[in-house]
């Protein structure tokens, strides 16, 4: 048979026929037997500017760069046999695309019933935790929704997988609490490029550190109603983690008045410079700093009692204060006034 003869059996490329002069053409006119078709059907889920390449038996081909419908350049005559195939599958971003009602054989008409259905490759976000106290948990989330819970160091994956192409971003969404800890992200964002991530890199580390306050006033004896008095207070983070957002405050004893106060800070280490009455202060204090506070206020002269002022630091929240006893100070001094009654002596220094 040449490739023009419609009788039964295979042409010269190996294509089914079909011999039209055996079958019930009805009402199809007989040219209608004899024609050529073309071959295709429709494409859908492609993503945008991304194409598909697809043969038909092997050899004729079409990109198909948009949903919708398509054709081969290339037609088959009735009776032959088509069957057709992926060739080249999409990469921007990499899908995977399948092929249905692939195989048959031209009738009377064009073939439009092939269906090619693309779906986007999913791919899953992970990495690994170091630090984690044993007994404590820790909560990550990506993307503000796909929340994973975790309870010891080594690899995690979230349980949601993100299509090629997407991004992601992983944030701690809970802090360890049993012992507290920090746990801070490393390589938490980017966009998913054909492969599974495997590098977020979570650290965890505990939140101890050793802050002292202490309050002077230098005086050694009783000082007179009316003056000055002046307070020299430092505060000092002893470590081993920064103290970033400490509050420094102090209790002033009613005695003093008109209070005013200036701060200077280690390198390192910041406070505010100045402030007026008594100190409320927020300092950071990265390990092994300290700040010096000098707080003066008026005397009362009708103060007749021990002048007591006192200052304590408190340690930002979620961190664990190691000696907590230490974190209040307070000065006494007495006035020359709590003698006045004449029934009591100064005590000479």
């Amino acid at each position: 048979d040449t490739d023009d003869d419609l009788g039964s059996g295979v042409d010269q490329a190996g294509n089914s026929r079909i011999d039209c002069s055996s079958v019930d053409l009805g009402a199809v006119e007989f040219q209608d037997c004899a024609a050529s078709h073309t071959v295709g059907g429709s494409v859908s889920g492609l993503a945008s500017g991304n194409s598909v390449g697809l043969t038909l038996n092997g050899s004729a081909t079409v990109d198909v760069t948009s949903n919708g419908t398509f054709a081969f350049p290339v037609p088959l005559g009735y009776g032959q046999s088509y069957f057709v195939s992926v060739s080249t599958q999409p990469t921007s971003p990499n899908q995977t695309c399948t092929v249905s009602n692939a195989s048959g054989q031209v009738g009377a008409d064009d073939v439009t019933s092939i269906v090619v259905n693309c779906v986007t490759d999913q791919y899953t976000i992970g990495g690994s935790v170091s630090g984690l106290a044993a007994g404590s948990q820790l909560v990550l989330r990506n993307n503000d929704g796909d929340d994973l819970t975790l309870s010891a160091d080594g690899a995690f994956t979230f349980p949601t997988a993100l299509d090629d192409g997407s991004s992601y971003a992983v944030t701690v969404f809970q802090q360890p609490t049993n012992p507290d800890q920090v746990c801070t992200v490393a390589s938490g964002t980017g966009t998913v490029s054909g492969a599974a991530v495997n590098d977020v890199a979570v650290t965890c580390s505990s939140l101890t550190m050793d802050l002292v306050a202490s309050i002077t006033d230098g005086q050694d004896a009783i000082v007179a109603g009316g003056g000055l008095l002046t307070y020299t207070i430092v505060i000092t983070n002893n470590g081993p983690a920064d103290a970033i957002g400490a509050t420094v405050v102090t209790e002033s004893s009613e005695a003093l008045s008109n209070e005013n106060w200036t701060c200077t800070a280690d390198a390192g280490a910041t406070c505010p410079a100045s402030g007026g009455s008594e100190i409320e202060a927020t300092v950071d204090l990265p390990a092994g700093t300290s700040v010096t506070f000098h707080l003066t206020g008026e005397i009362s002269p009708s103060f007749m009692d021990v002048i007591e002022s006192s200052v304590s630091v408190t340690a930002p929240d979620g961190y664990v204060e190691l000696t907590p006893a230490d974190n209040t100070a307070t000065d006494q001094t007495s006035t020359d006034r709590i003698f006045a009654d004449g029934f009591e002596s100064p005590i000479a220094p």
